[in-house]
């Protein structure tokens, strides 16, 4: 029962952000991240594939657990301010599980999907590794002699590079700045 509570409370300052229709741009975003004291997780990240900003924030100032909310995004689905995941630590530094809602139905973000988030590159980027299934049949069995004449081998290069999010703001302790920084 004190989980459920603790969980409730956890939840409660992210439901009424949302509710309240908090608009978080940019702006509020690089001022959230000025007069925080961040954790290595907390800032503004950008998927490279979509062009989509989010701000990764604690839920309260005590707590542990973040939310995702848009920025920025040429998705006219995402407006700023939606929180469209969460951010949890793991007991392994660096290491998150991470929840991000995978489709939108009646205004409302459902269908979240899990996977192992990882802080890379002095925590200038987080990668993203999700659950995989495989299935082996063991074909040697049925056609011993055909299996060994012939062997099919397909490669797909572009499956070995990771998914991730690049961190835009605050600029990670030693990582190359891919943007310039107006002062």
């Amino acid at each position: 029962m004190n989980r459920l509570i603790l969980l409730l409370l956890l939840a409660l300052p992210s439901f009424f952000s949302a509710m309240c229709g908090e608009r978080i741009d940019e702006g509020k975003a690089v001022e959230y991240c000025d007069t925080s004291v961040l954790n290595r997780i907390e800032g503004i990240w950008e998927f490279p594939g979509d062009d989509t900003r989010v701000l990764i924030r604690r839920v309260i100032p005590t707590a542990r657990l973040c939310d995702i909310i848009v920025v920025d995004s040429p998705d006219c689905r995402l407006t700023p301010g939606d929180v469209i995941g969460s951010v949890r630590p793991s007991a392994e530094a660096g290491t998150y599980e991470l929840s991000i809602c995978r489709s939108l139905t009646k205004g409302v973000f459902t269908d979240p999907g899990h996977c192992v988030a990882r802080l890379k590159d002095n925590d200038a980027s987080l990668t993203f590794e999700p659950r995989k299934i495989s299935i082996r049949i063991g074909n040697l069995y049925f056609l011993p002699k055909f299996w060994r004449m012939i062997r099919f081998r397909f490669t797909q290069p572009d499956a070995e590079i990771p998914q991730g999010m690049i961190k835009v703001y605050p600029p990670a302790y030693s990582a190359k700045v891919t943007e310039p920084v107006y002062l």
